[in-house]
C-alpha cells in the first residue's frame, strides 16, 4: 500500500506541478507581433527647393494688381485693396505646395482666429520671371480656411481635395 500512495503522490506532485506551469502560461499574455503604420509627411525647409530660390526675393503681381513677395522664411499677399490681404511664416515646401503659419491677415478676413493657423500656396508653371499661383481657399464653405498644423495642412490642402480650381498668372515686377 505503502508504495501506491507514494506513486498517487507523485503522480498529484506532478499534475499539480503541470496545472501550475500551465497556469503560468497562460495568464501571461505572449506580446504579438503588431504592424503600426504611420504615414510620414516629409516637408522641406524652405532653403532646400530650387523652385523657391526662383520665387524667394521677388514680388510676383498679377494684372489684377494683387501680389505675393516672397522674402526668405516670409510670405506677403496683398489682394490689390480689398483688405483680405496676409502675412505667414513659410513652414515647408512639399512638391508644389508651399506651406505657411499665418502671421496676420487683413481687415477684410475679419477672422484673426486664422492667426498662428497654417495654410499652402499651389503654384506650377514656374519660369524665372513668371508663375501661375493661388492660396488653398474656402470659398465654398465646405472646405477648411486653415489647420491647426503642418501636417493636416499637408494632408488637407491638395488638389485632389479641391482647393484649386484657379490660379492667377504673376509676373516678376522689377520696379
Amino acid at each position: 500500500m505503502k508504495s501506491s500512495r507514494f506513486n498517487f503522490g507523485r503522480a498529484l506532485s506532478l499534475l499539480c506541478a503541470i496545472f501550475f506551469v500551465s497556469f503560468s502560461f497562460i495568464s501571461c499574455q505572449q506580446e504579438e507581433d503588431t504592424e503600426y503604420v504611420y504615414e510620414y509627411v516629409i516637408v522641406n525647409p524652405y532653403t532646400d527647393s530650387e523652385d523657391y530660390d526662383k520665387l524667394n526675393g521677388n514680388t510676383w503681381l498679377s494684372s489684377s494688381n494683387d501680389y505675393y513677395d516672397f522674402n526668405n522664411d516670409t510670405v506677403y499677399y496683398y489682394d490689390g485693396g480689398y483688405g483680405y490681404d496676409w502675412s505667414g511664416k513659410v513652414a515647408g515646401i512639399r512638391d508644389n505646395y508651399i506651406y505657411f503659419k499665418y502671421v496676420s491677415v487683413g481687415s477684410g478676413l475679419e477672422d484673426s482666429s486664422l492667426e498662428g493657423k497654417y495654410n499652402a500656396i499651389n503654384f506650377k508653371d514656374l519660369t524665372n520671371s513668371t508663375v501661375s499661383m493661388g492660396t488653398a481657399s474656402n470659398y465654398t464653405n465646405k472646405r477648411k480656411a486653415c489647420t491647426d498644423t503642418l501636417e493636416e495642412a499637408v494632408k488637407e490642402f491638395t488638389l485632389a481635395n479641391g482647393y484649386w480650381s484657379y490660379w492667377g498668372d504673376y509676373e516678376v515686377n522689377n520696379q
